[in-house]
């Protein structure tokens, strides 16, 4: 990976909106810039130089990321407010960017009061820098996909049935594990899976519990990996047994909205306008009430990492951003179907990341 790339992409895009120094406390956003990974770390942004603070329980890895790509430690021996206090006073730092969404108010006020100068909201710099992807992260995302996709497949649909959720759940975490192996990569899971059998799909988000996976129960599966630190994420519904006319009509306009949704994703669409793709079909098939969420999300360091289609979003894609396509139909008291695809954003329009993963054959 090349941070010293990224951290100069991302100051280019303060330049642009005047500022010239910035504190990044968001973990994910330090990671992506430095490599580097701490439960106590921050990092100063200059224009000439980057600093790295961290306490001494990293302080040897710490160092020899920061002679690696030139950057300065600065061991956190002291309160930040009065380290950074020495900084502004060397460097004449005026005012500083802080990321308002991560750091802690008392980490703030801390900061403010033993720091006179000027401490101003930052713009979304460094997520307008990872929603694109490059080469190296994609092909790590692409072998996240390709384990979580093998660990599913290597359970048989039959074995689902008579395991509980949790059980269920922990047996994909193993299989993805196993897939890891295979390959010569770590695999864990990406988040908490989803497991949801019967009624229970009627809940977007559903929390895996006792409830036992029975023959002709519907099963939505929402899982992933996580491979060198970047994810996956899909979802299948699965149906035992012989399928309802209900589930058909359902389960095959979640599938159409999946479908056309991936198939308008371009680069420079709006991605307010992949949403109304889906949602049209899903409105026209009388579920406009039932599909409550937006249609995706960005995929990378986190699984929910950057703009997705939604509603709301007027963002455009662009090439190296990666997305998912998931619509889904959620019904109270009967289930719910949702399809989760992973597509890629390039010049020549939507690769799906996810194509090793079958629909259901009803």
């Amino acid at each position: 990976m090349n941070y010293t790339h990224r951290r100069k992409e991302v100051f280019n895009r303060m330049k642009k909106s005047g500022a010239n120094t910035l504190l990044v406390s968001n973990p994910i956003n330090i990671l992506y810039l430095t490599g580097f990974k701490s439960s106590n770390v921050f990092i100063l942004l200059t224009e000439n130089e980057t600093f790295l603070f961290t306490d001494f329980r990293y302080e040897e890895v710490a160092c020899e990321i920061c002679d690696k790509q030139g950057m300065r430690f600065i061991l956190l021996n002291k309160k930040l407010s009065i380290i950074l206090k020495n900084l502004i006073k060397k460097y004449k730092i005026k005012e500083i960017y802080f990321e308002a969404d991560d750091l802690k108010v008392a980490t703030f006020n801390a900061l403010k009061n033993g720091t006179k100068i000027k401490w101003k909201e930052a713009k979304p710099w460094v997520s307008g820098v990872r929603k694109n992807k490059d080469e190296n992260e994609i092909e790590i995302i692409r072998k996240a996909v390709l384990v979580a996709e093998q660990g599913f497949k290597a359970i048989k649909k039959n074995e689902w049935i008579g395991l509980t959720e949790i059980e269920a759940s922990d047996l994909l975490a193993e299989k993805i594990k196993i897939a890891g192996k295979k390959i010569c990569v770590r695999a864990t899971p990406s988040f908490d899976f989803i497991v949801a059998a019967g009624a229970n799909a009627a809940v977007p988000h559903h929390e895996p519990n006792n409830t036992i996976i029975k023959e002709y129960d519907m099963l939505k599966i929402d899982w992933g990996a996580k491979v060198e630190d970047y994810c996956s994420d899909m979802t299948r519904t699965l149906y035992f047994g012989k399928p309802s006319s209900k589930f058909k009509k359902i389960y095959n306009t979640v599938l159409r909205a999946n479908k056309a949704a991936i198939k308008a994703v371009h680069s420079g669409v709006a991605l307010k306008n992949i949403d109304a793709v889906a949602r049209e079909i899903i409105n026209k098939a009388g579920y406009a009430e039932n599909f409550g969420h937006g249609t995706g999300h960005g995929v990378g360091l986190e699984v929910h990492d950057g703009p997705g289609p939604s509603p709301q979003c007027v963002t455009r894609t662009s090439k190296g951003m990666i997305i998912t396509i998931e619509p889904g139909i959620y019904i109270p008291g009967w289930g719910g179907v949702r399809i989760e695809d992973m597509v890629l954003v390039t010049p020549k329009g939507g690769e799906v990341l996810t194509k090793n993963l079958p629909y259901a054959q009803i």
